[in-house]
C-alpha cells in the first residue's frame, strides 16, 4: 500500500508515483475548492487524468454535489489534464471503489473524511480493505 499525506496546499509537490488516472473521493459535504489547486499541481506534473468521484446517500444533496463537482473539474482542467465527475449512490466507499478502480488508478481522499457509519477516517479503512495506491491530502476540506 502507498500512502501520501500532503499537510498544505503550498508545500512542494510530492514524489507522487505516475497513475492513469486520480480518482478524487468527495463525501456529500460542501467541496472546499481550496484543493483545486493542490489537486491541479499533482495531476499536471504528472500529465493524469482525474475522476472526481462524489458519494450522494441523499438524493436531495444530489444537484449540489453534482454543481460542485462540475465547478472542481473546471478548475482543474487544462491542456493536459481531463477531468470527469461521477456520483456514486451506493452505501460506502469501499463497493463505489471495487466497481469503478483499474489497474493504474490513484485514489486521493482527504484526511478528514470519516468513512460511512465509522468513527474510523475513510483513509484508514481504504488502506486496511484495500491494497492499492491511496494519497491523503490534509487541511483542504471544511472544518465543521
Amino acid at each position: 500500500m502507498h500512502t501520501l499525506e500532503i499537510k498544505r496546499p503550498n508545500a512542494a509537490l510530492p514524489n507522487v508515483e505516475p497513475a492513469r488516472r486520480f480518482i478524487v473521493l468527495f463525501p456529500t459535504l460542501e467541496v472546499n475548492f481550496s484543493a483545486a489547486r493542490q489537486l491541479w499541481e499533482i495531476a499536471r506534473s504528472r500529465e493524469t487524468q482525474i475522476l472526481l468521484l462524489g458519494l450522494c446517500r441523499n438524493p436531495i444533496q444530489e444537484s449540489r454535489l453534482r454543481r460542485d463537482l462540475i465547478t472542481l473539474a473546471a478548475m482543474l482542467r487544462d491542456e493536459t489534464i481531463t477531468t470527469k465527475i461521477e456520483i456514486a449512490f451506493e452505501k460506502n466507499w469501499i463497493e463505489i471503489i471495487r466497481a469503478r478502480f483499474q489497474s493504474g488508478d490513484t485514489l486521493v481522499c482527504f484526511a478528514e473524511q470519516n468513512a460511512v457509519k465509522s468513527i474510523w477516517r475513510l483513509s484508514q479503512v481504504l488502506q486496511n480493505e484495500l491494497n492499492i495506491p491511496l494519497y491523503t491530502l490534509s487541511d483542504l476540506l471544511p472544518q465543521k
